[in-house]
């Protein structure tokens, strides 16, 4: 099973993020634009693993997230990886937030712990919105992302199941947060 944790975008954010996106389409070509029912924040992509080892990141996970508190984000700006000029992938990007910064680090720490490898690129919390499949062309400007502030309100951990349609992703575990006093 290939198994990755997230953080959950309200409904409101996803279809924000949607909206802006069925903007921008018809400016670009050779995007395979991601479904929004899949758009999250991956927070560790932990790869192939034995169903035996998911107990022990659910308790690692719940020992940190038991009591958090939502975690407050920002939505700033469009961005490619590596680049816009030359991208692989297209993402929306946010402001880094200190308690998901937090949440990430704890998480390759304790991953590091059950051996797996910690992640060399240093964290940049975005939502994937499409992947460049062909040859990538913007025929006009593109508008600004409008920024928005919400809360993450939950953390998942999802199996990536492969599909002749695509992924296909299935929760796992579910961690809500505590509301802000």
């Amino acid at each position: 099973m290939r198994i990755f944790i997230a953080a959950v975008l309200p409904e409101n954010i996803k279809s924000h993020i949607s909206n802006y996106v069925n903007s921008i389409k018809d400016s670009i070509d050779g995007v395979k634009w991601e479904d929004r029912r899949k758009y999250h924040i991956t927070l560790k992509f932990i790869g192939s693993i034995d169903s035996k080892i998911l107990p022990r990141i659910n308790n690692l996970l719940t020992d940190r997230l038991n009591g958090e508190n939502h975690i407050f984000m920002e939505l700033t700006h469009f961005l490619g990886f590596p680049n816009l000029k030359h991208p692989r992938v297209l993402a929306a990007g946010f402001i880094k937030s200190v308690e998901l910064n937090h949440i990430h680090s704890y998480i390759e720490d304790h991953l590091g712990k059950l051996g797996f490898v910690k992640d060399s690129r240093s964290f940049k919390p975005h939502v994937t919105l499409g992947r460049v499949k062909s040859r990538f062309l913007v025929r006009n400007a593109l508008p600004v992302i409008e920024p928005i502030l919400f809360d993450i309100e939950r953390l998942e951990v999802f199996e990536s199941i492969l599909s002749s349609g695509g992924a296909v992703y299935k929760s796992h575990f579910s961690y809500d947060f505590a509301k802000k006093n």
